[in-house]
């Protein structure tokens, strides 16, 4: 802290703030996302309120042009939205990884193990924000007005809008439950293969001294094959969850 009381600036402090600074403009891309998602709705009531009723082809007309501009105008943010996160995720990247870098050769000094953890967490962030689980909670806090704005247009719009993400929030709870235990045995089975990787790599010329180079390939081919087996079947639950939604 400096005499001031004000935090001294470290690149990290900057990385933080930088993403602080941009969180609103990605929160207000997707209030408007979560509007344009209206759009069917607004058009099938639309329809039946007004086209059906006077057989105005020229409405009709009208609604399925401002339908399709709305929609593409919602793509055209969400695939905004989502280079924006992933050019910001690269950029955090570039600002970290050298410090990250540089804190784990140092780590030698302590424990004379140059420790890899903390770069794989950091590819682990970084495929985070750049990914959809961002993008999911910055809708969430627009989702109560949206169903306001269902209950609004029709009483029975609001009630399948809220039946329909209560059965979204239940499959993504059950997928969370379900995944949880494999999810966390393959974190932890990976780090066996590359383990035996590196101490392969480092003792080559002793393990095909002694003869042990194929042993130890098959240790690690062994290793792989539980911590694929794993991963396999942690994928096919969210994947057989995921098509419920």
């Amino acid at each position: 802290m400096r005499e001031d009381g004000e935090a001294v600036s470290t690149p990290i402090r900057d990385v933080v703030a930088t993403l602080r600074r941009y969180s609103w403009t990605f929160f207000g891309i997707s209030g408007l996302i979560s509007l344009l998602g209206l759009t069917l709705s607004l058009f099938i009531m639309q329809v039946f309120d007004r086209v059906l009723s006077s057989r105005s082809y020229d409405t009709l007309t009208f609604l399925c042009i401002a339908a399709v501009v709305a929609l593409c105008t919602a793509s055209a943010l969400d695939g905004l939205r989502s280079y924006m996160l992933g050019r910001m995720a690269d950029w955090s990247m570039r600002q970290l990884a050298p410090l990250v870098l540089t804190g784990s050769i140092e780590r030698r000094l302590v424990d004379s193990q140059l420790r890899t953890e903390l770069l794989r967490e950091l590819s682990q962030l970084r495929a985070f924000l750049s990914g959809p689980g961002v993008s999911t909670i910055l809708d969430l806090p627009w989702m109560p007005l949206y169903l306001g704005i269902c209950y609004l247009f029709h009483p029975l719009i609001g009630i399948a809008a809220t039946i329909g993400g209560l059965v979204l929030f239940a499959v993504a709870l059950l997928t969370e439950v379900l995944t949880r235990a494999p999810s966390a045995e393959a974190a932890h089975l990976v780090r066996d293969p590359n383990s035996l990787a590196e101490a392969h790599r480092r003792n080559t010329e002793v393990a095909h001294a002694m003869g042990m180079a194929g042993r130890l390939g098959a240790l690690w081919s062994d290793c792989n094959r539980r911590c694929l087996a794993v991963q396999q079947r942690t994928a096919d639950i969210a994947a057989g969850l995921g098509g419920l939604s």
